[in-house]
């Protein structure tokens, strides 16, 4: 037995901060922590041996006390319980020589029947899908992804994937707590908890309800219609500067309504335009602006939009996006656009609560309400 460095190699799945192979790795490091044995993932010990002429290290997966144990699937077993590269068959003599060299040396070899055991402990006790949680290669669990649910809200889930890039203020956005495995596990004991569920779309549910990374809201195009048809309907065309997840396009495109929409995020633009191909909306049009570099001031018939709520969303890992009262952005949408009418949804104001004309409640996660302003400008008289 040899002690150098520590073993470096792409691992599949983490958990608690430690790397495994595979499941049944998984599975049994979890069953003995749980019943209290002393094992010790093993990164420095190695035996040496030789094979097509060269040294080569092999590095036991786990200790327990002095006993060295390997965990194997069967698929790296041939019929005649030799080892094999069931990916390289180029490297058959080498994973036998391997083989070999655990046996002299009295590796405790643990193949399935063995360890299904453990896995099945596991999977008894927090579900089938709680072991493939902590796979590093696990797909992030996008809404819609086939695309088979057809109503707006669903569309905009497919098409709108750049919203988990999204961050509420000191919190990470749902792709960020994705890819940390000790956030997964959290949110998994909590929806095995509540749910008695932890597949991956209850991890996402989980990610908002918990408040850890929650996903920002979305403009309901139901919702869009609604104001449009009470608000807006006698005008045939609509501006808005914040196009964002395309929940008022939706919207005015049920209403047969001409929709501009501008937003400063390139993905949310590109995205936007693929659900208008996809819907060929032949009277949409969505591109890239920032309010806060217009110089130029346009007319249309009417405004209607949804500002970004100061520092209530990030788009980078610095969250240095400019961040303005929704008063101060209805200021900057009343001076670059001269309409007939604006209609803005908004969190908080003080210098427009003369223009409300209503008062929406969502429900915000389990536990409280979101409450929203509708600020109908008119400057008809």
């Amino acid at each position: 037995m040899q002690r150098y460095g520590t073993l470096s190699l792409l691992r599949h799945f983490i958990f608690d901060n430690e790397a495994f192979d595979s499941k049944p790795e998984l599975a049994f490091w979890i069953y003995c922590k749980e019943h209290n044995i002393d094992i010790h993932r093993n990164h420095t010990d190695f035996f040496v041996f030789t094979a097509q002429g060269k040294e080569h290290r092999y590095y036991p997966d786990f200790m327990i006390g002095s006993d060295f144990i390997e965990i194997k699937g069967d698929h790296f077993v041939k019929d005649d319980s030799t080892w094999q590269n069931p990916f390289d068959h180029s490297q058959d003599k080498i994973f036998e020589a391997k083989h070999q060299c655990a046996l002299q040396n009295g590796v405790k070899i643990y193949y399935s029947a063995d360890y299904q055991k453990y896995v099945d402990y596991v999977e008894n006790k927090y579900s089938k899908d709680f072991l493939n949680l902590f796979n590093t290669q696990l797909p992030f669990p996008y809404l819609n992804p086939d695309l088979k649910e057809k109503t707006d809200l669903a569309i905009i889930q497919h098409f709108h994937k750049s919203i988990y890039e999204a961050s509420k203020k000191g919190k990470l956005s749902p792709l960020q707590a994705w890819q940390d495995k000790n956030i997964i596990k959290k949110v998994a004991l909590n929806r095995l908890k509540y749910v008695k569920k932890c597949t991956p779309s209850d991890i996402l549910q989980g990610l908002s309800v918990t408040r850890i990374a929650p996903k920002i809201s979305v403009f309901k195009p139901n919702l869009a219609e609604r104001l449009i048809k009470q608000y807006l309907n006698e005008f045939e065309e609509v501006v808005d500067p914040f196009s964002g997840f395309s929940g008022r396009l939706l919207g005015t495109v049920k209403c047969e309504k001409r929709y501009i929409g501008k937003d400063i995020n390139e993905k949310h633009v590109k995205e936007s335009n693929e659900i208008i191909r996809y819907k060929n909306c032949s009277d949409c049009v969505v591109t890239v602006e920032d309010l806060l570099q217009k110089s130029d001031v346009e007319v249309h018939d009417c405004l209607f939009t949804c500002p970004p709520y100061g520092g209530k969303e990030h788009w980078n890992e610095n969250n240095d996006e400019v961040e303005k009262s929704c008063d101060e952005w209805i200021d900057l949408c009343l001076q670059y656009y001269k309409c007939k009418r604006y209609l803005f949804v908004v969190d908080e104001t003080e210098k427009y609560r003369g223009s409300i004309v209503e008062n929406l409640q969502h429900k915000n996660g389990l536990f409280a309400n979101k409450h929203e302003y509708v600020i109908l400008i008119d400057t008809l008289g």
